[in-house]
Parts: C-alpha cells; sequence; structure tokens
C-alpha cells in the first residue's frame, strides 16, 4: 500500500528520473477568444506551445505499435507517445489536436492522465500525419 510519504517521494525522484529523457515538442490546439462582456465567442486561431516531454517511439511490432490486425481487420494505432507534466499544458490538455516533434506533425488519438498514487503527467498517443 502507498503511503502519503510513499507519493511525496515518488514525485520528487520523477524529475530526477526524468531530467535527461526529457526532449522540446510543439504542442498545437485550437485557440477560441470570448468577449470579456458576454462571453459569447468572437474568434478562433490555432495556438502553439512549446514544452518538454519524454517521448516514446513505438515499435511497429510491440502491443500499442502502429498497425494491428485482428480478425481481418486493420486497426492503425499511434506511432509515438508524449508524456507531458501536468503543470505544463493543464490549461489547455484537452484542447491539443496535434503535436510536432523532430519535425514530423502528429495528430492526437488519444490522452491519458496518469500517475503512480497522484496524477502527475498527461500521456498523449500520437499518428504520425502523411
Amino acid at each position: 500500500m502507498l503511503t502519503e510519504n510513499d507519493i511525496e517521494l515518488i514525485g520528487e525522484w520523477r524529475s530526477e528520473l526524468l531530467s535527461n529523457r526529457k526532449r522540446r515538442i510543439t504542442v498545437k490546439f485550437e485557440e477560441i477568444e470570448y468577449d470579456p462582456i458576454d462571453g459569447t465567442e468572437i474568434g478562433r486561431g490555432e495556438g502553439s506551445r512549446d514544452v518538454e516531454a519524454v517521448v516514446t517511439e513505438l515499435s511497429l511490432r510491440s502491443q500499442g505499435g502502429a498497425i494491428t490486425e485482428e480478425g481481418g481487420v486493420v486497426f492503425k494505432e499511434g506511432d509515438v507517445k508524449f508524456d507531458v507534466s501536468i503543470e505544463l499544458v493543464d490549461d489547455i490538455a484537452r484542447d491539443i489536436e496535434q503535436i510536432e516533434y523532430d519535425g514530423l506533425e502528429y495528430e492526437i488519438i488519444g490522452i491519458d492522465k496518469k500517475g503512480i498514487g497522484r496524477r502527475n503527467r498527461y500521456e498523449y498517443m500520437g499518428r504520425l500525419i502523411a
């Protein structure tokens, strides 16, 4: 059983464990501007933000890889996984539609909140935009 002290230690150790694994990515999201007086929508545009993330490129043959087949049906799954600390994107987490990494664009096909004992990151599954 995890105690509150265990959870605190995990949080402290996380930054040390990830210090040399983070890569710069650009998250892209739809930005909606609202009228400050009546709250009606007055415009939309594309917003972006540079953040650091742990990037895991998925193997085609591993579980969760890019393409799988079950019963003759081909499923296109994620090509890459991005783990982004909650505090970097919490205000836009559900609005992120694309991520740019290493000169390539990925569409977001899934998002989960992750963490042991306490949620500390968002895990985005991305598929390469061809």
